[in-house]
């Protein structure tokens, strides 16, 4: 099957969790596997309330969660994470760059610290959260960097529209 994103083709397949449903998951230009479904902490509030909803979801056998700089839980998933049990490389945990922290060098710093604040050792996906920042190349090449560092799997981009993917190319 085949699921068609802003025009790329992304494969995904069906696969068990150990936790229990089928969840899908898609395929990646880098060949890597993500789960489609996940569990979103906008809106939630730093500590209990975050923690226990990412929690509560991983023992439901949700395998992905997806925060962001500005939502200011990444601490509180990071230790749910770690909390859990759960073996890391089953997990999907993504991020989202604060606006704030456009830039090459504010770029670096700043992932560095969502990682910290995590406690984990890398992130499977972090995004530019929005072009609004400016300095999208600049910002591009800092997670690349961070990418081929090991520190992320993969890098992506996050309410852009056609422009601004064309002035990353």
């Amino acid at each position: 099957s085949c699921l068609w994103l802003a025009g790329i083709a992304l494969a995904y397949q069906w696969y068990s969790i150990s936790a229990g449903p089928l969840v899908p998951s898609m395929s990646l230009l880098g060949e890597k596997e993500m789960p489609s479904l996940g569990l979103g902490v906008y809106m939630s509030a730093p500590g209990d309330e975050t923690y226990n909803s990412v929690k509560w979801a991983l023992e439901a056998g949700y395998r992905m969660v997806d925060t962001a700089q500005m939502y200011r839980n990444e601490a509180s998933v990071g230790k749910a994470v770690k909390d859990s049990g759960i073996p890391r490389e089953q997990l999907w945990i993504q991020s989202k760059l604060h606006t704030d922290n456009h830039g090459y060098q504010k770029t670096l710093s700043s992932v560095k610290q969502s990682i910290e604040e995590m406690g984990l050792e890398y992130l499977d996906s972090f995004l530019v959260h929005s072009p609004y920042g400016g300095k999208l190349v600049e910002t591009w090449d800092a997670l690349l960097k961070l990418q081929k560092d090991g520190l992320l799997r993969t890098v992506g981009v996050s309410n852009y529209d056609i422009r601004h993917i064309k002035a990353l190319a």
